[in-house]
């Protein structure tokens, strides 16, 4: 039916789900420049993919393509991988990963992508630069809350992120 409907509740939930964050520096191709989406499940093993982005998303992506043998390179722009969990934990993760022949990039900021001849290369902020067949964007994402309307309802909004959440997203 056309119109409009109003609805009373003590509490709402829009579900509004999100998309792949992708930085100014970065251009996404379906190929070897991949986000997220793109590279599960993946369409061709990498030889050696580059993870840019050592969040919870970024490891469960070089936990995958390690499994699967690809050679992998992580970009930290911190100093351990998972920075907002406990130093033990990624500790324990961290040295996993180099067992399994991971390259830690720690205190490497991604700062741009260069297609190269075999794959591409990422270009760090302290100078440094990764080259590989690949590369996963894995630095977070953004909820689709534009057109929902939560702004004209009277939420207070920063961008597409709700302003005022506890970190229960409440």
């Amino acid at each position: 039916e056309d119109g409009e409907r109003t609805f009373a509740a003590d509490a709402v939930m829009v579900s509004t789900g999100s998309r792949p964050r992708i930085p100014e520096w970065a251009s996404p191709d379906g190929d070897r420049v991949l986000t997220t989406r793109d590279s599960y499940p993946p369409k061709v093993l990498p030889e050696h993919v580059i993870v840019v982005g050592s969040g919870v998303t970024g490891v469960e992506f070089v936990h995958m393509f390690s499994s699967f043998g690809s050679r992998v390179t992580l970009i930290v722009s911190r100093q351990q991988v998972l920075p907002t969990k406990d130093p033990e934990v990624a500790a324990v993760l961290e040295e996993d990963f180099l067992q399994r022949g991971v390259r830690l990039y720690k205190g490497a900021r991604a700062i741009g992508i260069d297609h190269t001849e075999g794959g591409v290369a990422v270009r760090c902020d302290d100078g440094r630069s990764a080259e590989g067949s690949h590369c996963v964007l894995a630095i977070g994402s953004i909820p689709n809350t534009e057109g929902v309307g939560l702004a004209e309802a009277g939420v207070a909004m920063d961008g597409p992120w709700v302003r005022d959440l506890d970190h229960h997203l409440r």
